[in-house]
């Protein structure tokens, strides 16, 4: 039997090189944009607001303890020279993206930048980092409605706060269009609003307390007690039409007679402008479209149509007193809650874009006060009564200031916290609580 060839000895296929999985590189890709592009934009921005605030510097950089990358060695044994800021600042300018490839300076950076930025949160307080690049991304984007090209070049600051945090950017947007054109025009509108409510309320009132005074007057005339010590019977409407013959008393019953013609002649002419009122806030009088569909809105014009208090012949004021009262007590305080609400909002905002401290919640909690501000302005009517509410009055510059149900509306929703706790301490009392539990 023929002798075998000698076969070379099996060997292994040589390994395939692993392929690098794409989310190995996805993943690095993803830790380098995170410390390397958004940490690095969020420093920078923290040092834009350091520098620029004339209460804070840069030199007041807590610099103990922290680790330089690429710090050469001492020449002479013993501790390190203590880092200054001004080689934190250096270094930290140096440091690029994308990063330096090699594993371990790319690791000290980072530990070197997260630090830095750390301090620097510190060093800004009550600022941080967040609240700046949302406060930078909120003006860059307010004044959308005026920008130039001017402007439109300066939007750096703006791209860099975007960098370092995308995720709130679409959201800082959106807060800058609904407090730059739709709180603008909201307010405007509600003020008008507003405003014709309590013109109609208080023109349509001061009418009928002019009827009521000309009728107390009236009735105090037809008492003898009224119409002077020498008049010995008492007169009425229909004795003063007749001829007064003469006697002791005659030219005093005279005189009260012609008071009596012009007293009801005053009180024909008031019904009449309240007669008028009515109609002109129930009617369009042949007015522009605009004009009529303004009026249209008017709150005390749908107050009449829901239960139609057309003035009679006999007691018109009557009619129409009691929804006015209405109006004056509970919605008009409600309406200035929310103008209150709003003037809060507005100046919040703008306290918070000054110190750049505006963040994602305030968006949040403006709207939510949008609903508290008219709660504590209709509560006010639950509490104040007209007669009671205009007696209240406040120390101010002008010595005093008196407060009516309107005005106590407009400060309860300006100050709805405020007012809140007012009925949190007025719950204590009225119900003798103790600790939040019911006391003996």
């Amino acid at each position: 039997m023929p002798d075998e060839p000698d076969l070379p000895p099996l060997q292994a296929a040589p390994k395939a090189a692993a392929p690098t999985t794409p989310a190995t590189s996805d993943q690095q890709k993803l830790v380098d944009d995170i410390i390397f592009k958004r940490d690095v934009n969020e420093g920078f921005l923290l040092i834009d607001y350091i520098s620029g605030r004339s209460e804070k510097s840069l030199k007041d950089l807590d610099t103990g303890q922290l680790e330089m990358p690429g710090r050469p060695p001492p020449a002479t044994p013993g501790p390190p020279p203590p880092v200054t800021p001004s080689q934190v600042w250096q270094k930290f300018c140096e440091i690029g993206y994308p990063p330096v490839p090699e594993p371990r300076p790319k690791a000290e950076n980072a530990a070197f930048v997260l630090e830095v930025k750390d301090r620097l949160n510190a060093l800004a307080r009550p600022a941080r980092g967040l609240t700046i690049a949302y406060t930078a991304i909120f003006v860059g984007n307010t004044g959308f409605w005026v920008r130039s090209k001017a402007t439109a070049e300066k939007q750096t600051l703006v791209r860099q706060a975007e960098e370092a945090y995308p995720s709130i950017a679409p959201h800082a947007r959106r807060f800058a269009w609904i407090f730059g054109l739709f709180l603008p025009l909201f307010l405007l509108a509600w003020f008008l609003l507003t405003a014709a409510t309590y013109w109609d309320v208080a023109y349509g009132g001061s009418i009928v307390q002019a009827i009521q005074h000309l009728e107390q007057q009236r009735t105090a005339l037809l008492e003898p007690s009224g119409q002077g010590s020498t008049v010995t019977q008492a007169i009425t409407p229909e004795s003063c039409q007749a001829s007064i013959p003469p006697g002791p008393g005659s030219q005093d019953r005279q005189s009260a007679c012609d008071k009596l013609n012009r007293l009801d002649q005053e009180i024909a002419g008031a019904r009449d402008n309240l007669r008028e009122f009515y109609q002109a806030v129930t009617g369009n009088h042949g007015w522009p479209v605009v004009t009529s569909w303004l009026l249209w809105l008017r709150p005390v014009r749908w107050g009449f149509f829901s239960y139609d208090p057309r003035p009679n012949a006999s007691a018109p004021e009557w009619s129409v007193t009691w929804m006015l009262a209405l109006f004056g007590t509970y919605v008009l305080p409600a309406m200035f809650g929310l103008l209150g609400t709003l003037a809060a909002i507005a100046r919040a905002v703008l306290a918070k874009v000054r110190d750049s401290l505006l963040g994602p919640r305030d968006l949040s909690m403006s709207l939510l006060g949008l609903v508290i501000g008219p709660l504590a302005g209709l509560a006010v009517g639950l509490f104040f009564t007209p007669s009671g509410a205009v007696g209240q009055s406040a120390a101010g510059l002008a010595g005093s200031v008196t407060l009516t149900a309107s005005g106590l509306g407009f400060l309860a929703g300006y100050g709805a916290d405020a007012f809140f706790k007012f009925l949190d301490a007025l719950l204590v009392r009225v119900f003798a609580l103790e600790d939040g539990k019911g006391g003996k």
